[in-house]
């Protein structure tokens, strides 16, 4: 699992970088071996950005997952 939401997590910024696409919401289920994704933000431009911060990478340093009732909680450190 934690395999997978890390490369979630790279595609999510590779969006950013390449099609300058910012989430909002991600919404991911999962069900056996399979995960789907469904991401809600907008489109910006590199003007909107005032003092950003560029996320680099995900990391699996104190990567955790964890069930709480039907849901699932992660905390995640990225290099920036």
């Amino acid at each position: 699992m934690e395999t997978a939401f890390v490369s979630i997590l790279e595609e999510v910024i590779f969006l950013c970088e390449n099609e300058l696409f910012l989430p909002s919401q991600c919404f991911i289920k999962i069900s056996d071996n399979e995960y789907s994704i469904e991401l809600n933000g907008d489109c910006f431009t590199v003007e909107d950005i005032i003092n950003g911060t560029e996320i680099k990478a995900v990391t699996y340093h104190r990567l955790k997952i964890k069930k709480v009732n039907d849901k699932y909680i992660a905390s995640v450190i990225f290099d920036v």
